[in-house]
């Protein structure tokens, strides 16, 4: 847009936005016997919503006729709202060798800020459509032997739109974007005494990450997959009175796990953002 694409200026004059609410929280706690308790909260949040950047008229024309905007201001978007439900229970078991948290939670998403691209090369955030979220968490800690700790833990998520939102393609039920339907990670450390005043450690950790997409919609030219990929850690060192010495291997077996993966744009060329690759060093600390 401007004098330099044959155009007169068209960017609104600037604009402000506000938000304000009521963001309650409930939470009822109770203790079955000494080790165990059980739980049930909600609460909602929010996040704020903005102005969005101006779309040359005379750059994207086209598309902007194929649509109508929606709120009451095109030029700003208002913020989205999310209600968590969520009941569990956490405890320890023989004589606090074994911990165990666990939840099941469920979300609901209404007037969600969604990102609106233009093949003309701008975009703006509206708020359409609503999503819910069903998971289950848990997580294990155990110390079978002194000086072993072993955790696992994984979730399961349900996260899908509960309407049809048009301007995004997408149909109720679709997936939502960025979620992982499963995940887990375990890890196992234990720590042995070399001598009277030397203890040595070895750490192994295991990380997966479950597939996700980019959008709702697999209709959309920006619709992209990002598999599922694993990730192993490793540490081992010695210390000796609050001082730590360690070598690690970071991602021993160089996963190339794609955290964000970027559609080609008039500006860029298809893109993927990764992981950091295998890292090995060493670390030296003091606690004083």
């Amino acid at each position: 847009s401007g004098f330099f694409n044959g155009a007169i200026p068209s960017d609104p004059p600037r604009r402000t936005s506000k938000e304000d609410g009521f963001n309650p929280k409930f939470n009822v706690s109770y203790d079955l016997n000494d080790d165990f308790m059980v739980y049930a909260q909600a609460a909602r949040g929010f996040r704020y919503g903005g102005i969005n950047t101006p779309v040359p008229q005379d750059v994207c024309a086209a598309e902007l006729a194929d649509f109508t905007r929606t709120g009451t201001d095109p030029n700003t978007f208002a913020a989205d709202k999310v209600w968590n439900s969520e009941v569990g229970g956490k405890g320890s078991f023989a004589d606090g060798r074994v911990r165990v948290n666990g939840a099941y939670f469920h979300l609901v998403w209404d007037d969600m800020q969604t990102q609106r691209r233009l093949d003309c090369g701008f975009g703006f955030r509206e708020n359409v459509g609503g999503a819910t979220s069903d998971g289950v968490e848990l997580e294990v800690t155990a110390n079978p032997i002194q000086g072993l700790t072993l955790t696992a833990g994984g979730a399961y998520i349900d996260s899908k739109l509960s309407t049809d939102v048009a301007n995004l393609k997408a149909k109720e039920g679709d997936k939502a974007p960025f979620v992982p339907e499963f995940t887990f990670s375990g890890s196992a450390e234990y720590v042995f005494p070399v001598s009277d005043d030397l203890d040595a450690f070895v750490y192994a950790g295991y990380q997966y990450m479950g597939e996700r997409f980019t959008e709702f919609s697999p209709q959309l030219s920006t619709y992209r997959k990002m598999d599922a990929y694993n990730v192993v850690n490793l540490r081992a060192g010695l210390t000796h009175e609050g001082v730590e010495f360690s070598v690690y291997a970071n991602n021993a077996l160089d996963s190339r796990g794609v955290i964000r993966a970027l559609p080609a744009s008039p500006f860029d060329p298809e893109a993927r953002i990764r992981i950091v690759p295998r890292t090995v060093g060493a670390n030296i600390r003091v606690a004083f």
